[in-house]
């Protein structure tokens, strides 16, 4: 989007925010425990709060923001809890969210917060509440693929299966996955869906031992962590460090680690996003275990979704580099409803 259609947006965005805001702060929309006021929000007591691209706004006590229509490095409820806990004392305690990317999701996530909030739909002139997503079941990979692994780990490469998807990763990054094709499960190789096209565009239909053999110790070369930089160590940097500590557990204070899934299927291998596992710590304890890369905000939503979805009642720890570790995580990792840690690696 160009930077004038962008700022065209923004404004429109921000008019229909003010519309939303002012009509749901009549009903008292967003859940309170207090009592209602059951008054509109006079137009000049609506106030203008800078979100990045998302539009926002408080209202009487209630911030209501209005999730950009393209998607953001930062998400629209990230950033409101980011603004929630650097706000002035008092301020807002109650969060409106209009969502348009996965509502159901978001609503499932804020769940988890100590925080009165309520995520919404535009629905014509209104708004319509969203109810919280339940997580996906668990799901089986076919047997059939399963049985196309054992080439994976004569390559040299990890077998990783998420979602009913069986793949192979070396040092976090995937090179290969089993995939359906006219009924038939084939092994394609590539560093995502168009390499793989590429690879057997060049290569043949008919992928092999020796190619994929090849392909793991050219990527392996590429993500030790004394390699220079290179598009190849680049990606999945947070798999990466999740391959390291599954070697080591020690390493962040666990006896036992294994892959586990996130709560929402991973969509491509570009997008840096969090991975998980679980295992026990030094206490005995089952601990979720989540690995970030990055200045990560939405990192503290994604790892109580992560616990809420493998073991609800586990330790979890949010594992990144230390450096990546800033007080605002911290701070919004406080409002989760059960303890949160971050440890640097």
């Amino acid at each position: 989007m160009s930077e004038p259609d962008a700022a065209f947006a923004r404004r429109r965005d921000r008019l229909a925010l003010r519309a939303y805001a002012a009509s749901a702060s009549a009903t008292n929309a967003v859940a309170t425990s207090g009592s209602a006021t059951n008054a509109a929000v006079p137009a000049s007591q609506l106030s203008d709060i800078d979100l990045g691209d998302h539009v926002a706004m408080v209202a009487g006590d209630t911030l209501w923001v209005l999730e950009a229509a393209e998607t953001s490095r930062v998400n629209a409820m990230s950033a409101a809890l980011a603004w929630f806990v650097r706000q002035p004392t008092g301020l807002v305690d109650r969060i409106g969210l209009i969502a348009r990317h996965a509502p159901s999701v978001a609503a499932r996530r804020l769940a988890n917060f100590r925080v009165a909030a309520q995520v919404f739909t535009m629905a014509g002139d209104g708004l319509s509440v969203v109810e919280p997503e339940p997580h996906a079941p668990n799901v089986v990979a076919d047997p059939s693929h399963l049985a196309l692994a054992g080439m994976f780990s004569e390559a040299g490469a990890d077998v990783v299966v998420e979602y009913g998807v069986v793949s192979a990763e070396v040092v976090g990054l995937e090179v290969a996955r089993v995939v359906e094709e006219q009924g038939a499960p084939l092994v394609r190789i590539g560093v995502g869906a168009h390499d793989r096209e590429t690879f057997r565009m060049v290569h043949g239909d008919e992928a092999t031992v020796e190619q994929l053999r090849t392909v793991v110790e050219t990527v392996a070369l590429q993500r030790r962590p004394d390699s220079p930089t290179h598009p190849l160590n680049l990606l999945a940097r947070e798999r990466a460090l999740r391959h390291r500590m599954l070697e080591h557990p020690p390493a962040i204070g666990m006896k036992t680690l294994e892959i586990a899934e996130p709560p929402v299927q991973r969509t491509n291998v570009k997008d840096g996003v969090p991975c998980c596992a679980i295992g026990r710590n030094h206490n005995d304890e089952v601990a979720v275990v989540v690995f970030a890369s990055g200045v990560d905000l939405d990192v503290v939503p994604f790892a109580a979704d992560a616990r809420a979805r493998l073991a609800s009642d586990a330790h979890l720890m949010i594992v990144t580099e230390s450096r990546n570790i800033v007080p605002l995580q911290l701070q919004i990792a406080e409002l989760v409803a059960a303890p949160v840690e971050f440890r640097g690696a």
